[in-house]
């Protein structure tokens, strides 16, 4: 009986050093899906095709984006540095930056 009470005693130690996150780890988490963004949702946002998308992946001209095993996510903040750089006050600065992105 003694032993059985020194296991149960154990394996209550053991779950509280591997407590469910606290709350603010919850929050930290809630964060940083709330900054996730799919491609459907990028491409509704920015009035675009999905498939714009998939290519401007594949030639690396659209916004950083992370894979998360067969998902693809884009981060708030990186979406909004993709926009900004592309923002311009006259179509000739607009037609330089195109012609010469390095410059721009």
């Amino acid at each position: 009986m003694a032993c059985r009470a020194r296991h149960r005693n154990v394996a209550i130690a053991n779950a509280s050093e591997h407590q469910i996150p606290s709350i603010a780890n919850r929050q930290w988490s809630q964060t940083l899906k709330d900054e996730l963004l799919d491609t459907g949702q990028v491409a509704q946002l920015c009035s675009l095709s999905e498939m714009t998308l998939r290519k401007w992946r594949m030639t690396g001209e659209g916004p950083r984006f992370i894979r998360l095993g067969r998902s693809v996510r884009y981060r708030q903040a990186d979406l909004e540095a993709f926009l900004a750089a592309r923002a311009f006050t006259t179509t000739t600065e607009a037609d330089f930056a195109s012609l010469n992105p390095a410059e721009a």
